[in-house]
């Protein structure tokens, strides 16, 4: 696990098949597309609804054991696609998992005031950082899709309900 500013990154093992099921949600769905982020994005979900994303949904879990989470999504980067200057908040956290990534598929560019981070990652990368720190995604300029998953996080209860 490497550190830069306010990211902590880590690498989980995705299963290969998980980028072809994406996809097929993706021609399935009828989901958002464009709008205020320039990106697919599958509907939002507490759990995990799909067999063949739970053993990267539990790594996810493991690397993040402090934290809770209460809401994630696939996102699909098409050729030619971008997203905007965003944040996450109110979420305490936020965090997006690289499911595939073609060279020149978008970096992803972090900013806290005057200072940006920019990072180009590849697939396994997950990426935890604060919910409130803005940030995007460039263009796609590949020829394939860039599929990630994206989660907000709170804090675990420290009291037992």
């Amino acid at each position: 696990m490497k550190q830069m500013a306010l990211i902590t990154y880590h690498q989980i093992t995705v299963d290969p098949q998980v980028a072809d099921n994406v996809i097929e949600l993706y021609k399935s769905l009828d989901n958002s597309r464009g709008g205020l982020y320039g990106t697919w994005h599958s509907r939002r979900m507490q759990s995990n609804a799909y067999p063949w994303f739970s053993s990267t949904f539990a790594e996810v879990q493991q690397a993040v054991g402090h934290l809770e989470i209460v809401q994630w999504w696939f996102n699909c980067g098409a050729p030619g696609d971008e997203h905007r200057w965003h944040s996450h908040s109110p979420y305490k956290w936020a965090g997006v998992l690289y499911i595939q990534m073609p060279p020149l598929a978008g970096a992803i560019e972090f900013k806290r005031q005057a200072e940006f981070h920019t990072h180009t990652p590849e697939a396994g990368d997950f990426l935890l950082f604060s919910g409130g720190l803005a940030h995007r995604v460039h263009k796609n300029l590949s020829q394939d899709f860039r599929i990630t998953a994206a989660f907000n996080f709170v804090e675990k209860s420290t009291h037992a309900g």
